[in-house]
């Protein structure tokens, strides 16, 4: 299992989440904990980047992240329209 790192970014990006889309990332990310392959949730590796995947938290919420070989490091969580104009 590996272990979680959390960016600052994506702490900021969190903290304006609406507790809803919070309680269905903190399940997502436990999914990526146990495997960070899982085909429990949409994954999908952006194109374009070597190392950044995204999963789809909801509709409409997108979580950028990036797997070492002992950590996941959750690097952004925004809406669909805005996650892929910010940097990661």
């Amino acid at each position: 299992m590996r272990k979680i790192i959390v960016t600052q970014r994506f702490e900021k990006d969190f903290k304006k989440l609406q507790e809803i889309i919070k309680n269905k990332t903190e399940v997502v990310v436990q999914l990526l904990k146990k495997d960070s392959r899982t085909k429990a949730v949409d994954l999908k590796k952006l194109k374009g980047f070597k190392k950044f995947w995204r999963v789809k938290v909801d509709r409409n919420y997108r979580l950028i992240y990036t797997i070492t070989p002992d950590a996941i490091e959750l690097r952004r969580i925004k809406h669909r329209q805005g996650i892929y104009k910010s940097s990661f």
